[in-house]
């Protein structure tokens, strides 16, 4: 009988401390999500600082009251590591270059602000009310340097403990986000895109080959990821000489010579690989030196003009 009293006494005196550990009256266990279209692309022409996107959380929003009679500890887990100060909140750095990303919170206490996205902690003051109602959250993406397509993936954001576990508040992205830089482009300068070149006129009798060469520039202008451009061209050959471009104007055995000056001739009738030349691009420009000339296709000559037509197309990477 006096061994069951020790025992009991003993376990009085071990359940006393758990008693006066009870921290809150009740724990906020809720999760915050938002959504985003899988693949966000970034305008190349945002500036730095410019949003790319934005999207509320979903609901719903439980509002709970609680008692704490110690400090309630606080410890959240934030995805990213480091922050720039920005107008409305600091902005969190992403694993995706150039993208930053912050939430904005609403609740019942404090003004909206910027939730803290790395490691933090809070201890809260001791014999209080407390009021869990966040009423409004909201995901922002800003652009924070030069663009690098890259996946942000899907999960926690935020998670924050309240005591230990007995409480858990998440923030969360509910599908992973693919931002894409758009590949840059490349446009014929304004002055070639409709140009005549004239050529010299000539004797018929100076007409033994190759004669009245005109020098002359096309000009591709590139956004700065361009490296390489391939400028084609297309027209119709010659009858008799096919590797000269057709004439459609009065004169008679005579056609166009057509080269990427001091390197090769384009042939009309050559292979897209023969008719086609690639230009490393420097300061954003790609720029091809040509010669024209009447050359002969082999039949008699008559005095006239000459008219040929050709395209160019242009292709970048």
């Amino acid at each position: 009988m006096k061994h069951s009293i020790k025992v009991v006494s003993t376990l009085l005196a071990l359940g006393l401390p758990i008693s006066a550990q009870a921290l809150c009256t009740a724990y906020p266990n809720v999760q915050y999500g938002v959504s985003f279209p899988s693949t966000i692309e970034v305008p190349r022409n945002l500036p730095v600082g410019g949003q790319i996107a934005s999207q509320a959380f979903g609901g719903p929003f439980p509002s709970m009251s609680f008692r704490c009679g110690t400090g309630m500890s606080q410890v959240w887990t934030g995805r990213f590591y480091s922050s720039t100060p920005w107008s409305g909140g600091e902005v969190f750095h992403t694993n995706v270059p150039g993208v930053g990303m912050r939430i904005i919170q609403s609740d019942n206490y404090e003004t909206p602000y910027s939730v803290s996205l790395r490691n933090g902690s809070k201890i809260w003051p001791s014999n209080s009310n407390y009021k869990h109602h966040i009423t409004t959250l909201r995901a922002e993406f800003f652009k924070i340097g030069p663009i690098t397509t890259g996946t942000l993936d899907s999960g926690n954001v935020q998670d924050s403990a309240l005591d230990g576990h007995r409480g858990r508040i998440q923030k969360r992205l509910n599908n992973s986000i693919r931002f894409v830089q758009p590949s840059g482009t490349c446009n014929l300068a304004a002055g070639d895109v409709n140009r005549t070149i004239t050529l010299p006129a000539i004797k018929t009798s100076q007409l033994t080959g190759e004669v009245g060469k005109q020098s002359f520039d096309l000009t591709a202008l590139c956004e700065s990821d361009i490296r390489t451009v391939f400028f084609r061209f297309t027209g119709t050959p010659s009858t008799g000489n096919a590797v000269l471009f057709a004439n459609t104007g009065t004169a008679k055995g005579v056609g166009l010579s057509l080269s990427h000056r001091n390197v090769a001739y384009i042939p009309a009738n050559g292979s897209s690989g023969a008719r086609t030349r690639e230009i490393t691009t420097s300061g954003g420009r790609a720029v091809l030196p040509m010669n024209a000339a009447y050359d002969r296709t082999g039949a008699t000559v008559n005095a006239g003009t000459l008219v040929s037509s050709i395209t160019v197309s242009i292709t970048y990477n």
